[in-house]
């Protein structure tokens, strides 16, 4: 056993000195962040079908499980009964730290949207409490921050919510990602590429290789666009007959017809480039695998390709990597026999 030590030292060493930007490399940073690598950058992706969660995720804490519940109508309620009594116009201090008490008692998961989304428009001591309210709440408050990050109309929010959010990704963030990239709506799309990078969640990676660019189809009535080559010719169309004293006569009514070719539009398709998640792909992807992926553009072949071909192999050998030097390390330290 002991003979084997010094190779695979030795192939250690050889992998962990080779250059990175090559495709096949496997540098010291590469191996560190080998070692937590999501099992979803292992696996190719599939040509049909979807995609799995991103690792990692908690499936239960996503917009559709901690909105629309029995609970979350009835925090609601309560919400809104503690704004009247103790926030809403009133400046009393010590009633309103009366209000934001009872909001802190708060913490079932299906309370926590419905208070943000009754409180927002509050002054800035009862928006900055909600924040730090759900900052404490481990992964449903997590999530709750990833959701106003990801979602929320004002900047400001997002911002201050992002700001909260723990890195490494907690599961109920991962969650809300990857609900959010899943979703139709372009902003929430953009913004969740945002997040992902903010998080350096790189289960993401695939999510956001497919995110990154949508074909809109665009049904407008009437024809979306036409264009027509052609003559107009007049012609007299009919004849109005006018009639007076010992006079007769008639107005023309001219007409046109065309002679040619007219192409309708009727269907159309309309390519949508979400400009954030394609920076954070980027950025994500040029960052773990050591050289640059800004040529791929938006081409979603090209980064299956990418994705499939360079990058799974490269992650695969580098967990390959860490293995054998785990494995040595582990040889090197186990004591020797007794009696030898």
């Amino acid at each position: 056993m002991t003979s084997i030590l010094p190779i695979l030292l030795s192939f250690a060493a050889f992998l962990l000195s080779s250059p990175p930007a090559a495709p096949d490399a496997i540098d010291a940073a590469a191996m560190g962040s080998g070692r937590d690598l999501p099992p979803n950058l292992l696996e190719p992706i599939p040509s049909r079908g979807g995609l799995g969660e991103i690792p990692g995720a908690d499936p239960s804490l996503t917009c559709r499980r901690m909105l629309g519940s029995p609970a979350s109508r009835a925090a609601e309620e309560e919400i809104k009964l503690i704004r009247r009594r103790w926030l809403g116009t009133r400046r009393d201090p010590a009633m309103r730290a009366e209000g934001m008490r009872l909001l802190r008692e708060m913490t079932a998961p299906t309370s926590l949207l419905p208070m943000h989304a009754l409180l927002r428009e509050e002054k800035d001591d009862v928006r900055e409490f909600v924040l730090e309210h759900f900052a404490s709440l481990g992964s449903p408050g997590q999530a709750a921050l990833a959701c106003i990050a990801i979602r929320d109309a004002d900047p400001a929010l997002r911002r201050a919510a992002m700001r909260r959010l723990t890195i490494p990704a907690d599961p109920g963030a991962l969650a809300m990602l990857d609900e959010a990239l899943r979703d139709t709506t372009h902003a929430v799309v953009n913004h969740a590429g945002v997040v992902a990078s903010h998080l350096q969640a790189l289960g993401a990676i695939p999510h956001l290789i497919l995110a990154q660019a949508t074909a809109d189809t665009i049904s407008p009535g009437g024809g979306a666009a036409w264009i027509a080559i052609g003559t107009q010719i007049s012609y007299i169309a009919n004849l109005i007959p006018i009639v007076g004293n010992n006079v007769a006569t008639f107005q023309p009514v001219p007409g046109t017809v065309m002679e040619g070719v007219v192409l309708q539009i009727d269907g159309c398709v309309a390519y949508s480039y979400r400009v954030d998640v394609h920076r954070t792909l980027v950025a994500m992807t040029t960052e773990d695998y050591g050289q640059s992926t800004e040529s791929l553009g938006y081409d979603p072949r090209a980064w299956r390709i990418w994705f499939n071909e360079v990058y799974v192999p490269f992650n695969r050998d580098r967990v390959a990597a860490i293995r054998a030097i785990d494995a040595a390390i582990g040889t090197k330290d186990e004591p020797a026999p007794s009696g030898s």
